[in-house]
């Protein structure tokens, strides 16, 4: 009588691909977690960046503007 229950070599069998798989799926979720934190670090990165590029630009705009003063009021002087 061969019962379900019994069938112990493919219940073995069974788990071991279970456990395989679960190892796997594991292996995978740890990978996309260094994915998003290496993400997660470009992105901060390029934000400080973007900060500090923006403050360049004020910085040149503000100069430019005192320069674009300075040209209008040696040409109304003249």
């Amino acid at each position: 009588m061969n019962s379900p229950h019994l069938d112990l070599p493919r219940t073995r069998t069974a788990l071991a691909r279970l456990e395989a798989a679960l190892g796997r799926l594991e292996a995978a979720s740890i990978q996309a977690g260094k994915v998003e934190d290496g993400l997660v670090a470009e992105l901060a990165q390029a934000r400080e960046q973007y900060a500090a590029l923006q403050e360049l630009t004020e910085t040149v705009s503000d100069r430019l503007d005192a320069a674009i003063d300075q040209l209008q009021t040696v040409l109304e002087e003249e």
